[in-house]
């Protein structure tokens, strides 16, 4: 019937995530009206790798989504952190959410992504004259001059593509 086939399309829309929080989350993203993240992106710089992210949503806004079973032991957390500080470097913007946040307070969650969005979007705005007025004073070269670490998209399928970070 009609809900059968609202649910296989609601199921295959929703699809690409690892996870069954990641898929959860998409679903989040989709009843709530934010844009569909890319999902997936892997970051790295001279090869070694940066960061593998969950999903990113326009203007750099990074989210995790972070499971009991592999956000849990001292090593993953260590990593976690260690991911957050390249992403933050990178001029990312990073927010995590837990199992309990995705499953038991979406509509919390998709407020915060939302209003990220429009800080980013704000920064945006203002962010190239401050960040040229304090390389004056430092004497530091322009991020434009820097060579932006290399990622690696992948969103689904066997072939991922490689473009410059932002």
């Amino acid at each position: 019937g009609v809900n059968g086939s609202r649910s296989v399309l609601d199921a295959l829309v929703d699809a690409g995530g690892e996870s069954r929080l990641e898929r959860w989350f998409l679903g989040l993203c989709r009843r709530h009206g934010l844009p569909r993240p890319i999902l997936q992106k892997t970051y790295r710089d001279d090869g070694k790798v940066l960061a593998r992210i969950d999903a990113e949503f326009p203007g750099g806004l990074i989210v995790e989504v972070a499971g009991h079973g592999t956000h849990s032991s001292r090593r993953q957390r260590q990593r976690d952190a260690e991911r957050a500080t390249e992403l933050m470097l990178m001029g990312k913007r990073l927010l995590t959410f837990t199992y309990d946040d995705v499953r038991d307070r979406p509509d919390w969650v998709a407020d915060r992504i939302a209003r990220a969005m429009r800080l980013a979007s704000d920064d945006r705005m203002i962010a190239p004259s401050i960040l040229a007025s304090s390389e004056r004073r430092c004497g530091e070269k322009s991020a434009s001059s820097r060579k932006p670490p290399e990622q690696i998209e992948r969103t689904s399928g066997p072939s991922p593509t490689t473009t410059s970070a932002p």
